[in-house]
């Protein structure tokens, strides 16, 4: 027969972990696990773009520091600094949207659709300089010889 005290005891997968002091930093796990979680929900920060003055490394020391400081005891501190992360951005980008900022709406709205859309402008953004960097070429009546347009400067 069970022991009484084993009917009540709750399955070892629900009870709860003891909770830690926020560590000096999380493991390099932890950490590939936060990037991976970044890149789909605040794609942004990655790419320095809507005014980003934070990596995802320096979000972590903040929000661990700050923990340290005040003495929290937590479970689980990677979802803290997930926590952490999402709150500041989300609070961040409404005072963006209140300025007007149409990009900080999209990108709130639907973060990955928000980098599609970036990374594509970017693509077309490099692509329009490269072109600007080279000289106009063009066939002339030089019997097929490419000639710089460039080099033909107008007679003074």
């Amino acid at each position: 027969m069970a022991d009484q005290n084993d009917l009540f005891d709750e399955p070892k997968s629900t009870r709860k972990k003891p909770g830690t002091r926020a560590p000096d930093q999380l493991s390099k796990p932890q950490m590939l696990r936060l990037h991976e979680w970044a890149e789909t929900t605040v794609p942004w920060i990655r790419r320095e773009a809507l005014d980003s003055f934070e990596s995802i490394d320096s979000y972590v020391e903040v929000a661990l520091d700050h923990f340290r400081g005040t003495g929290v005891v937590k479970a689980d501190w990677l979802a803290t600094v997930r926590n952490w992360i999402r709150k500041d951005e989300k609070r961040r980008l409404s005072w963006m949207i209140r300025d007007g900022n149409d990009s900080a709406r999209r990108a709130l709205r639907d973060p990955v659709r928000w980098a599609i859309d970036y990374d594509r402008r970017l693509k077309i953004l490099a692509a329009s300089d490269a072109a600007a960097a080279k000289p106009a070429e063009s066939i002339g009546a030089t019997g097929g010889r490419v000639v710089s347009l460039l080099s033909r400067r107008p007679k003074p």
